[in-house]
C-alpha cells in the first residue's frame, strides 16, 4: 500500500491518496482498505500544520479492493480547521472541570452495606 499526505491551506483541505497493487493472480493476497483502516492511518502518520487542527472527513462512504482494477486507488478528503487563539473552553468551564477532578480524588472508599435481616415468627 502507498500512500501521500497532501496539504491544501487554500481550501482547508487534507487529501489521503492510497493505492494498492492489483490482484494478479488467485494465489495474491486480496486487499481491502475501509474507512477505519485509513482512520488509524491518518491518526498514526499524519501531523497537521502548526496553525490547524485536523476535522471530520468528508468522503467516509468508500473503499478500495485489489480485484477491481478501478477500485486500486482513492483519495479520502479531510477538512483543515484552523487553531483558534482564544481556548475553546471559558474559565467558568474550566473551573467545573477542576471541582470535579478534585472531588474524585478526595471521594472517600466506599462502605460495604450490610444487609437487613428480617426474622420470621413462626405463627403458633
Amino acid at each position: 500500500m502507498k500512500y501521500t499526505f497532501e496539504n491544501d491551506l487554500k481550501n482547508n483541505l487534507m487529501r489521503v491518496k492510497v493505492t494498492i497493487p492489483f490482484k494478479k493472480l488467485i494465489s495474491d493476497d486480496q486487499i481491502n482498505i475501509k474507512w477505519q483502516d485509513i482512520k488509524n492511518l491518518v491518526d498514526k502518520e499524519y501531523d497537521a500544520p502548526k496553525s490547524y487542527v485536523l476535522g471530520e472527513c468528508t468522503n467516509r462512504l468508500q473503499n478500495l479492493n485489489n480485484k477491481n482494477l478501478k477500485r486500486c486507488a482513492g483519495t479520502w478528503v479531510f477538512v483543515l480547521e484552523k487553531k483558534s487563539k482564544k481556548s475553546d473552553t471559558s474559565r467558568q468551564d474550566l473551573r467545573f472541570i477542576s471541582a470535579v477532578e478534585k472531588e474524585k480524588t478526595t471521594k472517600p472508599a466506599s462502605k460495604t452495606r450490610k444487609r437487613k435481616t428480617t426474622s420470621k415468627k413462626a405463627n403458633g
